[in-house]
């Protein structure tokens, strides 16, 4: 009843955003409804929305639109319509819109669609991409920026994802480290290359106690013992999303496999790599380890691991074979290796149909076969 005597208040009732959770998309797309007090008098309405989460029409309870949008590419204002037209405040991709600055707040930084560009430099400089004012690639036709950040960062619990933001100090150990993948060779240089390019988006989600993971739509390819297993291709743009636990200093157990804890801080540039050796170019076990995390522990002035999971790293499985055959390829040209990676398919199934039985030697020579093929196409 107290709510009911406020003047000049809006409350704001928040559902499931674009991506079917509550904030994994930011909010776009989420607002339900929207409610003024003025005096004793509230006034509820309803939302509508384009397939890009901005607001089209706001509708009372009696049916009646008192505020219809229409916006151009980058969010400028075409034509506005209704009573309440202008004193609406949530617009564009669903962001609070300030009528006397003409920006839409973002939370991290505010964006102009008037000149369809950020206000303000990105939080993180020229490591989103040289062009440090630019909204959603130039494709807003068919791209959204819910939070104005390169690197999107969220959280996981139980499978629900959620906006969540890392303090300071967390952000900035993150950064830190992300950059020091370009002290890992040509492979980390090239992997830094890629997740820091305009094509390229990094989701990083905390999932607090349990062990740090990678994925996302980014590779269509796993290297294991017998070749190549084709993963699930995600179309859209290009991401990949690591699961680190920000809440803990350690992963699991005392150590693990024999590396001091303080070696697999969850943040590290060892984990971070690992984790986007998976995620990035479909590097399994022990292959991920020889090839990324050892020479990552060698920056680091750490020891190698030469144990996983309790079982030294043997050249016997022979997954070191088609891990190194990705890491060419992906060397090659880092922004065209999801394209020519997906040629791999066809051609694994081709020298190795479904069921078959090799031996070592066997995937070595029909590995050998697939890379002569590749280079001679490129």
């Amino acid at each position: 009843m107290q709510l009911a005597t406020q003047t000049n208040t809006v409350h704001y009732d928040w559902g499931l955003d674009l991506s079917g959770t509550m904030q994994g998309a930011g909010g776009v797309g989420g607002l339900l409804r929207e409610h003024t007090y003025d005096g004793p008098t509230v006034n509820t309405y309803r939302l509508t929305y384009d397939a890009n989460g901005n607001v089209g029409q706001l509708v009372s309870d009696a049916g009646t639109t008192v505020a219809c949008y229409e916006y151009d590419a980058f969010g400028g204002l075409i034509r506005v319509k209704g009573n309440s037209g202008s004193s609406n405040r949530i617009r564009f991709s669903t962001k609070y819109f300030d009528n006397e600055t003409a920006l839409a707040s973002y939370g991290h930084r505010y964006y102009s669609p008037s000149y369809g560009r950020w206000a303000s430099r990105d939080p993180i400089g020229e490591g989103g991409g040289l062009n440090i004012l630019q909204f959603s690639k130039n494709r807003s036709i068919d791209r959204i920026d819910y939070l104005g950040l390169k690197v999107t960062f969220g959280t996981d619990v139980g499978g629900s994802i959620t906006s969540w933001t890392p303090d300071k100090n967390q952000k900035d150990e993150f950064f830190k480290n992300l950059e020091r993948l370009k002290c890992a060779g040509k492979l980390g240089n090239a992997l830094f290359k890629l997740v820091t390019s305009d094509d390229f988006e990094l989701r990083v989600f905390n999932r607090p106690g349990i062990p740090s993971e990678g994925g996302g739509n980014y590779p269509p390819l796993i290297a294991t013992p017998n070749g190549f297993k084709p993963s699930v291709v995600i179309p859209g743009d290009l991401f990949s999303q690591i699961y680190l636990d920000f809440n803990s200093s350690q992963h699991y157990g005392s150590s693990v496999d024999g590396i001091p804890l303080a070696e697999r801080s969850p943040s590290s540039s060892v984990t971070i790599g690992h984790e986007l050796g998976h995620a990035i170019l479909g590097l399994s076990d022990p292959g991920n380890v020889i090839f990324l995390e050892n020479v990552l522990r060698g920056c680091e002035g750490h020891i190698p691991r030469y144990v996983y999971r309790g079982k030294p790293l043997s050249v016997s499985e022979l997954n070191w074979e088609s891990s190194l055959l990705l890491v060419e390829i992906f060397l090659q040209d880092p922004l065209k290796y999801r394209e020519r990676i997906l040629s791999v398919i066809p051609k694994w199934t081709e020298l190795v149909p479904p069921g078959s039985e090799l031996t070592p030697e066997q995937v070595y020579q029909k590995l050998s076969q697939l890379a002569k093929d590749l280079e001679d196409e490129k």
